[in-house]
């Protein structure tokens, strides 16, 4: 991917799963990477890894301020980001009124909040300069509420709107802004939300949905469910009554954990 060579991403919830992935094809694309996620010794690990001059920085985006206090350190080290690759998110599986009010809380944080401070502080860099651009990850949640799965998909239809809006308002600039959905894949988001792992094999990886989100941002795809049937999918909703919709979700998540 050429498009990236000789950039500077930022990837969050880098030490496993998608953002692990995300990070091996940058660096392997030929930019340099700055790792961000709670785990410092994993991110350690992967920086010496993939090379490239690979930055790792342990940081809790759930956390307040998170998104303000990582940015003012990369100004201060120097460091401006071309890419930023918002992926750190997590879900919890299960009726809204069971969920620790707490985590809740941070679930909005860091899949809302932290990802809009972030594109925020980051994106008149890049306009700026011309070049760039912001890769949101949402889900295929975000296309409809979802019974006991409600707070994530609420969290993914604000990503989505809020990708949209940006890809707009960004035209002219130079700068990309995509939002990827993937569908059911193995990561360690499973066993946090109380999935089922062997439900969410569909036989895809996290490399497979690193090349498709990458590849969507290098077009500048407004939104970019990943592959023929989750597209198919994101148009049938559109048609289907949020009565029906609801119906169907919940029959979807039964039995899931």
């Amino acid at each position: 991917m050429s498009y990236y060579s000789g950039m500077t991403a930022l990837v969050t919830g880098a030490s496993a799963g998608f953002g692990e992935a995300f990070a091996r094809r940058l660096a392997a694309a030929g930019a340099r990477v700055v790792l961000v996620a709670r785990s410092e010794d994993k991110l350690r690990a992967l920086a010496d890894e993939i090379g490239g001059g690979a930055i790792p920085i342990a940081q809790d985006l759930e956390q307040p301020g998170a998104a303000g206090a990582l940015c003012e350190r990369l100004e201060a080290e120097g460091v401006e980001v071309d890419v930023l690759i918002n992926n750190a998110g997590f879900g919890l599986k299960g009726r809204f009124l069971t969920h620790d009010p707490d985590a809740v809380e941070g679930m909005v944080a860091l899949n809302c909040g932290a990802l809009a401070g972030l594109a925020r502080r980051l994106l008149p860099g890049m306009v700026e300069r011309g070049r760039g651009g912001v890769l949101n990850v949402g889900s295929m949640s975000a296309y409809q509420p979802t019974v006991d799965f409600s707070t994530y998909a609420a969290t993914k239809a604000f990503v989505l709107s809020l990708s949209q809006a940006l890809h707009y308002e960004a035209r002219g600039t130079g700068v990309h802004v995509s939002c990827f959905l993937p569908g059911p894949i193995p990561t360690s988001f499973g066993p946090r939300a109380n999935m089922d792992e062997a439900w969410l094999n569909r036989g895809q990886t996290p490399d497979d949905a690193a090349r498709a989100g990458l590849d969507a941002l290098a077009r500048n795809r407004r939104e970019a469910p990943m592959g023929i049937k989750n597209t198919l999918q994101a148009f049938g909703t559109r048609l289907t009554p949020y009565w029906l919709l609801l119906r169907l979700s919940e029959r979807y998540m039964r039995g899931r954990a």
